[in-house]
């Protein structure tokens, strides 16, 4: 496929590329302008931090919905560039990518900024795609098509270490391979991929996807489809599977994939971010609508707040985000605690809106067989309990223990000593509530390695 050359603009100091196409449309915007864009109604910024600002556009030409973001930091000066240049090449061999439209580096006020616009790559998200339960011949079809399009992807030179499973888009009519698309190439590099690099990809993908109800089977076929479409592999399939699963095993004790550990039926709580630094779970948006809606999440005001049900808590921006994160692991994991609705960060402030239930008993009473599973699923997760943990544990009527406050640490990375950390802290919150030391031996007897 022949592309357009794109035309470019010196700054001082500073450089801008852009499609020709596009141009006017980018010049009326301010986006070629050392200035940068202009703050309008029809730009919604979805996502602010001190390194990035990711907006939404919906006054495209013809309706066209467009995104741009800015990365700042010397570091990240011409990632935007780069981005441009691997998205146009993806685009030159048929690899379904979202369409750059300007990208470029610059220095304002002394510091160093990238930024990319392109347009929207149409579709959903796999993750939501998966999320629907697709039936068995469906499964199969899109396990297949996502199998081919990472091949083309590497046969097209191009290696993809954040080949997340909500980077990949699934348009409409899965099951062809146009259908499969990526965006968010900003690690993708132009190169030849070694073996190594093929494992890192698509362990990067197996790792995104959820244990349930993403299947061995349905792996192992994206992985037959992606042998069968690459060229000259020089892989045979069982040397393959064993390659990506190491690769996905080193980014499984990284608490940002571990969530998708989980093999219950419980699907994690889908995050959607709303601007302002608002964040809704989509699952829970009912209830943050009968709680008053957005104008419920405000930073100011006390520490605690409670109706009931639904509890306000507001704390150090850093602090709130935590809380979401570990309430989101224990959804996943099935551990009976408060559900989070939304967060909204503001500044160096935070709120969290949760809804809790009204479990009074305390859990020294709890069978062996609750705390077990207590402690397994936390271990599973990654999740290590707090001084004052025991505390904050109450027993359901059902016989399993309920979470009343998220008193737990979630570190950087699990490994074997993250582990033991669990079973000491577990023997020291026991003994701490009463716990008959019967039941502690019992307990920690089943937690060791092998048992």
């Amino acid at each position: 496929m022949s592309l357009t050359p794109p035309d470019e603009i010196e700054l001082s100091p500073g450089r801008i590329v852009c499609d020709p196409k596009r141009r006017e449309w980018l010049e009326a915007r301010g986006y070629l302008s050392i200035a940068g864009p202009r703050d309008d109604d029809a730009r919604h910024v979805f996502h602010r931090s001190s390194r990035r600002e990711n907006a939404r556009r919906d006054d495209g030409p013809d309706g066209q919905v467009l995104y741009d973001k800015r990365l700042l930091g010397w570091r990240n000066r011409n990632s935007g560039l780069n981005e441009w240049a691997v998205l146009r090449h993806a685009m030159a061999h048929g690899v379904r990518v979202a369409q750059p439209w300007a990208a470029g580096t610059l220095r304002r006020n002394g510091n160093h900024e990238a930024f990319l616009v392109t347009a929207e790559l149409c579709g959903n998200a796999l993750p939501n795609v998966v999320r629907q339960r697709p039936n068995r011949s469906r499964a199969i079809a899109l396990a297949r098509s996502v199998g081919r399009a990472l091949a083309a992807l590497h046969d097209a030179n191009i290696t993809f270490p954040s080949a997340f499973a909500k980077h990949v888009i699934v348009g409409e009519g899965a099951g062809h391979d146009e259908d499969i698309g990526f965006i968010d190439l900003a690690d993708a590099r132009i190169k030849s991929p070694s073996r190594n690099d093929r494992a890192r990809d698509l362990g990067a993908l197996a790792v995104t996807l959820p244990c349930w109800p993403v299947s061995r089977g349905l792996r192992l076929t994206a992985l037959r489809a992606y042998l069968a479409a690459v060229e000259d592999p020089g892989w045979e399939l069982r040397d393959a599977w064993l390659d990506v699963g190491r690769a996905a095993a080193r980014r499984q004790r990284r608490r940002r994939y571990r969530v998708n550990l989980t093999g219950s039926p419980t699907s994690p709580l889908t995050l959607e971010a709303r601007g302002d630094g608002t964040w809704v779970f989509a699952e829970e948006s009912h209830v943050l609508a009968a709680a008053g809606g957005l104008d419920a999440l405000s930073t100011t005001g006390p520490e605690r707040e409670s109706d009931g049900e639904r509890v306000t808590v507001r704390g150090p921006r850093d602090l709130v985000w935590r809380w979401q994160r570990i309430l989101q692991m224990l959804h996943a994991f099935d551990v009976p605690a408060p559900v989070p609705i939304a967060t909204r960060l503001d500044g160096d402030h935070g709120v969290l809106l949760r809804q809790d239930r009204p479990v009074s008993a305390p859990a020294n009473s709890a069978s062996v067989h609750a705390w077990t599973e207590l402690f397994r699923r936390l271990l599973r997760a990654g999740l290590v309990p707090r001084p004052g943990f025991g505390e904050v544990t109450r027993l359901e009527a059902d016989g399993r223990i309920y979470l009343a406050e998220p008193a737990l640490a979630q570190p950087p990375v699990v490994t074997p000593r993250v582990s033991r950390r669990v079973i000491k802290a577990a023997r020291a919150e026991l003994r701490a509530v009463g716990v008959p030391p019967a039941t502690v031996r019992d307990v920690m007897a089943r937690l060791r390695p092998g048992s």
